[in-house]
C-alpha cells in the first residue's frame, strides 16, 4: 500500500466521527456550562433565600442541576467503566433526591 491508500482508507474509517481538537473543545464547553449552571443554582439559591423568602425555587434550580450531573456522570460510567464516575452518579442522584422531598415536603 502506498501513502494515498492508507490516507483514503483512514479518511472512510472515520468519517463522521470528530477529531481530538473538536473532542476537546467540547469537552471544555461542557466544563464551562457546568460551571455556569453552578453558579446559576447558587444565584438562585441565594435569590430565594434572602430576596423572595421562597426556598422552594432553589430546591428546583438544584434539583434541575444534580439531575444534570447524575446523567452525565452515569453515560460516562457507562461508556468508560470508570468507579469514580459510578460514585458521583449515586451522590447525585442522592442529591436529586433530597431536593425532591424538601421540593415537596
Amino acid at each position: 500500500m502506498d501513502k494515498e491508500q492508507i490516507l483514503q482508507m483512514s479518511r472512510k474509517e472515520n468519517e463522521g466521527k470528530q477529531d481530538e481538537r473538536e473532542q476537546r473543545l467540547e469537552d471544555q464547553a461542557y466544563l464551562y456550562a457546568r460551571i455556569v449552571g453552578m453558579l446559576v443554582c447558587v444565584a438562585l439559591a441565594l435569590i430565594s433565600d434572602y430576596v423572595i423568602i421562597n426556598p422552594d425555587v432553589s430546591h428546583a434550580a438544584w434539583l434541575v442541576y444534580f439531575a444534570m450531573e447524575t446523567t452525565s456522570n452515569l453515560y460516562l460510567y457507562r461508556q468508560n467503566h470508570k468507579t469514580s464516575k459510578l460514585v458521583w452518579a449515586i451522590l447525585s442522584a442522592l442529591c436529586v433526591i433530597g431536593n425532591i422531598f424538601l421540593l415537596f415536603a
